[in-house]
């Protein structure tokens, strides 16, 4: 989040040092985040320059008003968040004319000079940066603008970077006890510069700090959970100098109150319920998150509160119905319902063994109008369905369609998986099943929904999960939970869509093999829970997961598709309006070949209206295609799931 101006380091444009000093800590002030006078250790900024002899175009150095990415995106309002505001820029190369007669332009350089940093400590200076990226005009090859910052004038850098729109990260580099001067330089490859480009790097939040720890971090923090001898939590903690930098390498101690946890901060849960503290310590230093709950071996038939609604998910039958029995291959266990008619509250659980067989369960809502009703007709959209592998089985069963009567029906079902491989699990291909005409082969539940979540089966759709988008999964929630603990507790709508959004383009690539090997025989499952534990998916994927994110916020939102587009993303009800989230196509690559850049920032398709040209087909030479319009479907079986 953004500091204060008296906890942030400015390097303004002019050469006055109050800009560049005002708040930063120092060795001498002992943590410094209320200094109200410039320090008196660092002078003489100087803005440098090489090679003046620009052919087109020129040089700046200065700041700019906005975090450059975000002031691209002014039509987003609130729901785009700038935590850096005002930013240093050091420009290579600027221009207002058109110029296709050279694309290798000869420039120079653009930077910035601190000179006779006093210390009389070990420190650490830190700063944001991110930098540009950008294709040579007229041949598409990837020129790289890199951030190059020299310690005391040394021939090779000491660190070095280049990016394409990326997200803001931190460096620090470590000054021993003496005078220094710092100097950072912005350059690009081989002197290439674009038509109409600005090849920049960006800096902020430049301080300097004792190397030494003022503090631990831990994450994730916000509500952990498991279940007894169920799933694993893994833990980081980072030692924090006075200014938030983070030292590397130290070694961390782990402790837990229950369950057990290792040197690597892998947390296991044991077989004990209850909620338990994991701390890690670094160098007399601790931080804990207090708040791991390890549910009971049947958790799946807990409460649970989505939207500020608990659902029970008890049961009660009705007088004089049929026992439920088992089919010729699946056998059924508690707490699966023991009679074929029931009434419950928002859900209930199967659970049981497939032999040689898939489970195809069915789940169909009755339409209030019989003369509308669509019961087996694929088109109809009160209908969702889940797949259960062979095996021994443990299913929650959502009733995503709101208040009123059901038939659940599940099927022995042929069911074709693409290969598992390298550990991955392949998605379904295709299934088949006999339906209600042979014998044994299914069972049948009339299943009667009474809550009082009073939401229409449209809205009950847009926010329950389903088959695909698990957001009642601890997986998901704890996802959720540790992007929300980052969060001030008056962030607003904007800044929470924002936060996933950003958690999710940072931590999942694009799965080049799964978009492939679609006609062969490697493609991953797609679902928001496979998505986060591979950290890559394709499009399917990337809007499953955050449609579960945007439904644990209580935001309606729903999986869209277009066979047009060979594509899919995520709509949702933002402010009242339905709005497009395409985390896909904000998250570029640098090539066709590889997975995603996890640094690229970019909102091009972030909270849009969903008739917006830019999300468009277009033809191989990247032209739209007239008319625009695809043909948005929502999967209600799925997504409006």
């Amino acid at each position: 989040m953004k500091k204060t101006t008296k906890s942030k380091m400015f390097i303004g444009a002019a050469i006055f040092l109050a800009l560049l000093l005002t708040g930063c800590s120092s060795p001498a002030g002992g943590g410094g985040e209320n200094y109200d006078e410039p320090l008196p250790e660092i002078n003489d900024i100087v803005f440098g320059n090489s090679d003046w002899n620009v052919l087109v175009g020129g040089l700046s150095a200065g700041i700019v008003d906005r975090d450059p990415v975000f002031s691209q995106f002014p039509q987003y309002g609130d729901a785009l968040v700038d935590t850096h505001g005002k930013v240093f820029e050091l420009a290579t190369h600027t221009t207002t004319t058109t110029f296709k007669d050279s694309n290798n332009v000869r420039g120079g350089n653009s930077a910035l000079l601190i000179k006779n940093i006093i210390v009389s400590e070990e420190s650490a200076l830190s700063f944001d940066y991110k930098c540009d990226l950008f294709y040579g005009y007229g041949d598409g090859v990837l020129r790289k603008n890199y951030l190059r910052v020299f310690i005391d004038d040394e021939a090779e850098p000491a660190f070095e970077a280049y990016g394409s729109g990326q997200m803001w990260q931190k460096e620090s580099l470590i000054l021993s006890a003496g005078t220094h001067s710092v100097k950072f330089l912005a350059e690009t490859e081989e002197g290439w510069y674009g038509w109409y480009i600005k090849n920049a790097a960006y800096i902020d939040n430049v301080t300097l700090a004792p190397n030494t720890i003022a503090s631990v971090d831990i994450y994730p923090k916000g509500l952990q959970e498991t279940y007894v001898n169920g799933d694993t939590i893994q833990f980081s903690a980072k030692a924090l100098r006075s200014d938030g930098s983070v030292i590397p390498n130290k070694d961390v101690t782990w402790t837990s109150t229950g369950g057990s946890i290792d040197s690597n901060g892998l947390f296991t849960p044991g077989n004990t319920k209850g909620t338990f503290t994991v701390t890690a310590s670094i160098d007399g230093f601790t931080a804990s998150n207090k708040t791991v709950k390890i549910h009971g071996s049947d958790y799946l038939t807990d409460p649970v509160t989505i939207n500020g609604h608990t659902f029970t998910g008890n049961i009660t039958y009705y007088q004089q119905n049929s026992a439920r029995e088992d089919t010729n291959k699946i056998t059924f266990l508690d707490p699966t319902p023991k009679y074929s008619s029931f009434i419950t509250d928002g859900f209930f659980v199967l659970k049981g063994n497939a032999r040689d067989t898939c489970a195809y369960v069915r789940v169909v809502k009755y339409d209030d109008d019989d003369s509308t009703y669509k019961e087996f007709n694929r088109d109809y959209k009160y209908q969702t369905s889940y797949i259960i592998k062979p095996g021994d089985f443990e299913q929650k069963i959502w009733l995503r369609f709101g208040d009123g009567d059901y038939d659940v029906t599940i099927f022995e079902a042929s069911v074709t998986f693409y290969e598992d491989y390298d550990g991955y699990e392949g998605a379904s291909l295709n299934y088949s099943y006999p339906g209600d005409s042979e014998p044994g082969s299914f069972i049948w539940f009339n299943v009667t929904n009474k809550t009082t979540f009073n939401h229409s089966a449209d809205d009950c759709a847009y926010l329950l999960p389903s088959y695909y988008i698990q957001c009642d999964d601890f997986l998901i929630t704890n996802a959720f939970n540790a992007v929300m603990a980052e969060l001030q507790p008056d962030a607003t709508l904007g800044m929470k869509l924002q936060a996933l959004y950003d958690w999710e383009a940072r931590r999942s690539h694009y799965d080049y093999v799964s978009f492939t090997d679609t006609s062969t025989t490697k493609r991953k499952r797609q679902d928001a829970l496979h998505v986060l534990k591979y950290g890559m998916c394709v499009c399917e994927g990337y809007a499953d997961l955050y449609t579960a994110f945007a439904r644990l916020l209580g935001v309606k939102a729903a999986y869209q598709s277009s066979a047009n587009l060979n594509h899919a993303w995520t709509e949702l009800n933002y402010k009242g309006k339905w709005k497009m989230v395409d985390i896909t196509w904000d998250d570029p690559s640098e090539t066709g070949t590889v997975d995603k850049n996890p640094t690229a920032e970019n909102y091009w398709y972030f909270l849009i209206d969903p008739n917006d040209a830019r999300h468009a087909k277009r033809d191989s030479e990247g032209n739209t295609i007239t008319p625009y319009q695809y043909d948005r479907v929502t999967d209600y079986s799925r997504s409006a799931n």
